[in-house]
């Protein structure tokens, strides 16, 4: 991860916005059941642009959280799309864990 001089927000701020996606995944998978190929389209749409405001467009983090991508196309069956929110949920969590170590 990028030093924490190199966040574009505060960290309590960065903390916030992360948490908040976080959260919004954890309601869609409560709300959908389960959370189908464009419920997590529309998850990362929200996503990606917090993690870039955070800690910048061209970060390696901005990198890491598009590579994780999505299964290939809405056909696919929910337990990819499931592990997949799972995935990016952890990542994001990683990014809280070494804010708050940084900080």
């Amino acid at each position: 991860m990028n030093p924490l001089h190199d966040l574009k927000v505060p960290p309590e701020t960065a903390i916030r916005l992360i948490a908040e996606r976080i959260e919004a995944a954890q309601l869609l998978r409560d709300c959908t059941s389960p959370p189908g190929y464009y419920d997590v389209v529309g998850w990362c749409s929200k996503t990606w642009p917090v993690v870039d405001s955070v800690f910048g467009a061209n970060s390696m983090e901005a990198d890491e959280i598009r590579l994780i991508g999505l299964p290939a196309c809405s056909c696919t069956l929910p337990g990819p799309v499931q592990e997949t929110l799972n995935i990016y949920c952890s990542k994001l969590q990683e990014y809280i864990d070494r804010i708050r170590a940084d900080a």
